[in-house]
């Protein structure tokens, strides 16, 4: 199994490493959806940035409890509110 996920592993990594902001990047028309944790020691709050002003069409910033992997322990309330976010989206569209 390494041998699978070792290259697209060292390659995200290396994207991590080297990607900066595009400072005059052009906003986001499609919908956008922020989603992080409130004790995340690799993305901290400051890191989610500020989508609301990126975007044309924030939907909202959505906080869990817990740290990188908040997926865990929240899977239920996450997905909830991915399929809430897409229904968001699909109904602006209209």
């Amino acid at each position: 199994m390494w041998a699978v996920f070792e290259p697209l592993l060292r390659t995200d990594f290396a994207v991590v490493d080297t990607w900066s902001p595009y400072l005059d990047a052009p906003r986001l028309t499609v919908p956008t959806s922020v989603f992080g944790a409130e004790d995340d020691p690799v993305v901290p709050l400051n890191g989610l940035g500020n989508w609301d002003g990126d975007a044309d069409r924030f939907l909202g910033l959505h906080l869990y409890r817990g740290g990188h992997f908040y997926l865990r322990a929240n899977l239920r309330p996450l997905v909830r509110q991915i399929i809430a976010s897409a229904l968001a989206a699909a109904r602006a569209r209209d």
